[in-house]
């Protein structure tokens, strides 16, 4: 299973980061991304505004993505500690 996660990000972003981010996510340039989602915009008589405020709102931040695998990363830890505590003292 792929541990790729599509998420904003801040870092060369223009507006907020949605196509920047959707870019590194399928490892494009971000101006070939933002170059087809003007497109998209103006093809669709602006429906690619909407999904771009959408993708706001839905797309997670890069660092609460961070945030939320270092705390998954620390709770694995401590249960395979754990784990591995309860395993020696049943010899």
């Amino acid at each position: 299973m792929s541990n790729k996660r599509l998420y904003k990000v801040r870092e060369g972003a223009m507006i907020a980061g949605v196509c920047q981010g959707i870019a590194n996510y399928l490892n494009m340039d971000a101006t070939v991304v933002r170059l087809l989602w003007a497109m998209i915009t103006i093809f669709s008589f602006g429906t690619g505004f909407i999904l771009y405020i959408a993708c706001i709102f839905i797309i997670p931040d890069q660092l609460t993505v961070k945030r939320q695998q270092k705390e998954e990363q620390q709770k694995k830890t401590v249960f395979d500690s754990t784990e591995y505590k309860v395993k020696d003292s049943d010899k």
